[in-house]
């Protein structure tokens, strides 16, 4: 993660924001204490003097990036004649004809993350006119969309509305309002707290101090992202007030915040991977939180097997399933969140060509298997059985298919492919893999949130009838690319 804050500028056209600083500080405390971001994953910039500076570090922490990288900037926004919005820095100079050439472009930004090997991105602008960034972040095509897998903007004002950072306070508006959400949490929300939490509450909350209305924008479920737990959820604290030390005293260090210097700028630890935020992260909600008829946990299912009330078939293959997905959480966690260290493998050359070959024989060859098992014939076959063994069976299988295109995806995204063209559809193969996966446990909570409506029939004796369709689409233009790519080895 990149925190990048300018408080101190050169230019009397801009007024210092004393503010910045402690806002950086205690930003970057509460992700660690509360949101669980490892330090050494964590990067903070302050008071940059040039657009290289700047450039240097996103650059970094892009090419870094193999999960999630999140991006955020505290300072002043500028608009340029043609309309663009531009980050200033310690040394921007305000006047327009300057501003192209003294302060950072957004939309370079956009195109520096947007080359990111990170399946998802999130932006954070804390500055006046940030929301000119909301709707520029999409991939702009269906090739960038293979690799990213999300994208995420928050901004603290709209397109032409000045963001606020009150005399006096400690914070800036915007992000004090984010610091006291992920530190104290809001006691009407669930027990995590994600992305799309923390922008309902800073659009509720900060209209409600007359500052500006944050804007969002977030695609692909981007905004699904577990922040952390919340704080003012029963047993919810997770800070351990009076048991853990802050780490402000170290980020104030290794900030040299203490000196003199007013342009000394150093890191948190080093850009490595970003880890994320992995074990805040559940199976969806719906798989997990739902008061239903359907069994959530083994002794609801030996109830079930025991009793065999109407439609005990159904319920028993999706509490099974369900089950089976619980013991696969922390691999589906390790999958979407990362980071996909290298596992030690090279390949090169025909080694290589052959290896994809290979996994993508394992790929087909998975994709047979989920046909067979969703075949409507031999879905009813097996209900209808009355076999306990066998129905638990196959939904087993079906777990364990879907836990086959993990591990495809994983080998291939761990890979070290030394040819740029085998990289690319090594990587396009991984994207493929990942489609059953999304496709397959969507289909699961469909299956099971099915079955949760159709109490009324079931309590009836009637069974309840359930016809779902589970489909994996495979973009023509990635399968045209992938071609394209193992070709030109």
């Amino acid at each position: 993660m990149l925190l990048v804050g300018t408080g101190i500028y050169e230019s009397e056209e801009f007024p210092n924001v004393a503010s910045v600083e402690a806002t950086l500080i205690d930003l970057a405390d509460v992700l660690v204490r509360n949101c669980g971001l490892r330090s050494e994953n964590l990067v903070i910039l302050r008071d940059p003097d040039s657009i290289s500076e700047i450039g240097s570090a996103l650059t970094e922490a892009s090419e870094a990036a193999t999960e999630a990288l999140i991006v955020y900037f505290v300072g002043h926004g500028l608009v340029h004649s043609n309309g663009e919005l531009y980050l200033a820095h310690a040394r921007t100079i305000a006047r327009s004809s300057h501003i192209a050439f003294t302060a950072l472009r957004y939309s370079n930004v956009r195109e520096c993350i947007l080359n990111s090997p990170a399946r998802a991105i999130y932006v954070i602008l804390d500055c006046c006119f940030a929301g000119r960034a909301v709707g520029t972040l999409a991939p702009s095509s269906v090739v960038d969309q293979a690799r990213v897998d999300g994208a995420c903007v928050i901004a603290a004002t709209a397109r032409d509305e000045l963001a606020l950072a009150p005399v006096g306070d400690s914070y800036t508006a915007f992000s004090g309002e984010l610091i006291a959400f992920l530190r104290d949490g809001d006691p009407e929300l669930a027990e995590y707290l994600r992305v799309r939490d923390a922008f309902r509450h800073l659009a509720i909350a900060l209209p409600a101090r007359n500052c500006p209305t944050p804007t969002f924008l977030a695609n692909q479920n981007a905004d699904e992202l577990v922040l952390c737990r919340n704080s003012a959820f029963p047993n919810g604290d997770v800070s351990a007030s009076g048991t853990e030390p802050s780490i402000e005293s170290e980020i104030r260090a290794d900030l040299d915040l203490d000196s003199p210097s007013v342009t000394s700028t150093a890191a948190v630890g080093q850009i490595v991977n970003y880890r994320g935020w992995v074990d805040f992260n559940p199976l969806p909600a719906a798989l997990t939180d739902v008061d239903s008829r359907v069994p959530r946990n083994l002794d609801q299912l030996a109830e079930l097997i025991a009793d065999r009330p109407p439609n005990w078939e159904s319920r028993l293959f999706a509490g099974t399933a369900l089950q089976e997905l619980v013991v696969l959480r922390r691999a589906f966690v390790r999958h979407f969140q990362g980071p996909f260290t290298p596992n030690g493998v090279e390949k090169s050359g025909q080694g290589a060509f052959d290896y994809i070959r290979e996994e993508l024989d394992n790929f087909g060859a998975a994709i047979e298997v989920l046909n067979e098992l969703l075949r409507d014939d031999r879905h009813t076959e097996i209900l209808e059985s009355e076999d306990r063994q066998q129905i638990q069976a196959h939904a087993r299988a079906l777990t364990d298919v879907i836990d086959t295109f993990m591990q495809i995806s994983d080998r291939l995204r761990s890979t070290s492919i030394t040819n740029r063209h085998l990289r690319r559809a090594a990587n396009i193969l991984a994207h493929f893999s990942d489609q059953p996966i999304i496709s397959a446990t969507k289909f699961i909570q469909k299956y099971i949130t099915e079955l949760d409506q159709s109490g009324r029939r079931i309590a009836d004796g009637r069974r309840a009838d359930i016809s779902l369709t589970l489909t994996v689409e495979i973009s023509d233009v990635l399968s045209e690319e992938f071609s394209d790519a193992m070709a030109r080895y």
